[in-house]
C-alpha cells in the first residue's frame, strides 16, 4: 500500500470538512458579499483569517496590546484581545468572526507601518458595507501628509475588501474621517485632538 493509499481516507476527510465549512460560512454571509465570492476566494480567506488567529495566539506576549475585532452584525460581538488569544489556541471563533479577523488583518498590514497601536479595533457591518476602523491617540501624533496616507491606503483596502464605505474613528468615537461621495480621496474631519 503506497502512501497516497494510506492517505487517500485523511485527505477524503478534510475535504468533505472544507466543503462543510465553507457552506456555513456561505450561508452566514449577507447575499451581496457571498455572490461576489468564489468557493477559492472564501477559502483563501478562511485559511488566511485561521492562520491569523494561530499565529496571533502564538505570539502574543502582552493581551493588551493587541487591537479588539468586533463584529457588529452578530449582537455586536466584542473579542477582548486577552480572551482572542484563549480563542485562537481552541480555535472556536465563529466564521464571521473569523471573517471579521482577517479583516482586521488587511487593516494592520496598512496601519502598522505608521504607529505602533494606532488601531484599536475593526468593526464590519456587511449588511450596510461599512467597515468602521477606530485609531488610537497616535492619530493626532501623524503628520498631515501620513494621516491622508494612511486614510487613503485604509480606503482602497477596504474596497479591495468589497465594503463600500469606510468611518476612521478615533477613541472617542468622534469621526475623525470619511470615504469620500465623490472623489477617490478619504474626506478627513479632524486632525488634532481637543
Amino acid at each position: 500500500m503506497n502512501l497516497i493509499s494510506k492517505l487517500k481516507p485523511a485527505l477524503e476527510k478534510l475535504q468533505e470538512i472544507a466543503r462543510l465549512t465553507l457552506a456555513q460560512v456561505r450561508s452566514r454571509l449577507p447575499s451581496s458579499i457571498s455572490g461576489k465570492l468564489s468557493d477559492p476566494i472564501l477559502a483563501g480567506i478562511i485559511l488566511s483569517a485561521s492562520a491569523f488567529l494561530i499565529v496571533i495566539g502564538m505570539a502574543l506576549i502582552s493581551p493588551g496590546s493587541a487591537p479588539q475585532v468586533v463584529a457588529p452584525d452578530s449582537d455586536a460581538q466584542l473579542i477582548p484581545s486577552e480572551d482572542l488569544t484563549e480563542e485562537a489556541a481552541d480555535l472556536t471563533l465563529n466564521p464571521e468572526q473569523r471573517l471579521i479577523a482577517a479583516i482586521q488583518d488587511q487593516v494592520a498590514e496598512v496601519t502598522d507601518a505608521y504607529a505602533d497601536g494606532l488601531i484599536q479595533s475593526v468593526e464590519a457591518n456587511f449588511r450596510s458595507s461599512l467597515l468602521i476602523v477606530r485609531a488610537g491617540e497616535a492619530w493626532y501624533e501623524l503628520e498631515r501628509s501620513r494621516q491622508d496616507q494612511m486614510a487613503n491606503e485604509l480606503w482602497r483596502r477596504s474596497q479591495e475588501l468589497e465594503f463600500s464605505r469606510l468611518h476612521l474613528l478615533d477613541p472617542d468615537d468622534v469621526l475623525v474621517a470619511r470615504s469620500p461621495v465623490v472623489g477617490p480621496e478619504m474626506v478627513i474631519l479632524k486632525r488634532v485632538d481637543g
